[in-house]
């Protein structure tokens, strides 16, 4: 089971346009906003702001396509539907899966993907429960406990994947089993006074490294953990991330990249 992070940034890329800060001007780090692809199944899970960049730069058929919740840095890359649609050679249109919860959401707050419906450059599926099946790969819809999110486990015959696109502190753990083999999920604000991380850290973004990241990894016990959606206001470099891995390698965490691809032999 490949897994490829399309994009690792989160709610602002990486840099920020006209920034002129360190991590942005001399870093030489892209992070384009939170997207997971799973090439064998053609799914791709969440479409933020230049995404289809990042889908042709990797290669990538997309076939299916899930959401984790309606906020902009994960869906203003909509129109990667329209780009498909005009793509030479392309003989079918994504599917996009959406839940009870996902589907009342985007109905109110993405509506492009309904006018997309209309023009024929998707599908759209709303689901008789929580789960479906793509290639022989059962995956759940995990209702988070924030009332907008969902994440996804995704179990193939060998392997047993949760992938949590934001809001990860409100992981329902009885929902999840322990000891699974990869856990991807949002990286939380590193917390605390440390001098580099920016005030502007938007107050909603609750989600904290020691407090929360460390706690799920406690609790789970993945195999391996990549943490994406890095925020440029963390004003960290990847090369401080890999300290940080260094730092807590009892966790087994990866702090992900653009490009990143995780192979089948997961972990």
């Amino acid at each position: 089971m490949r897994i490829v992070i399309v994009g690792s940034g989160g709610f602002l890329p990486t840099p920020v346009p006209t920034c002129r800060c360190p991590l942005c001007s001399a870093d030489g780090t892209e992070r384009t906003g939170p997207c997971v692809c799973m090439p064998e199944l053609g799914l791709l899970i969440d479409t933020p702001e230049g995404v289809y960049r990042r889908v042709h730069e990797l290669g990538l058929d997309v076939r299916e396509v899930l959401y984790s919740h309606w906020h902009p840095d994960h869906t203003a890359g909509h129109r990667i539907f329209e780009h498909l649609h005009y793509a030479i050679g392309r003989d079918a249109v994504p599917t996009v899966h959406l839940n009870r919860r996902l589907f009342d959401s985007f109905k109110e707050r993405v509506s492009p993907l309904f006018y997309y419906r209309h023009k024929g450059f998707l599908k759209l599926r709303r689901t008789r429960g929580n789960t479906i099946t793509i290639k022989g790969c059962a995956i759940r819809f995990i209702e988070m406990r924030d009332g907008i999110s969902v994440a996804y486990l995704i179990r193939s015959r060998r392997k047993v994947v949760c992938i949590c696109m934001d809001h990860a502190k409100h992981l329902p753990f009885e929902d999840i089993p322990k000891g699974m083999d990869l856990l991807i999920m949002n990286m939380g604000s590193l917390g605390g006074p440390t001098g580099r991380e920016s005030h502007r850290m938007p107050a909603e973004n609750a989600t904290t490294f020691l407090g929360d990241n460390l706690r799920i990894i406690r609790t789970l016990r993945p195999k391996k953990t990549v943490l994406i959606h890095i925020e440029p206001l963390l004003n960290r470099s990847q090369k401080e991330l890999q300290r940080l891995e260094d730092e807590y390698r009892a966790f087994n965490i990866r702090f992900g990249y653009d490009g990143m691809v995780l192979e089948g032999r997961i972990p």
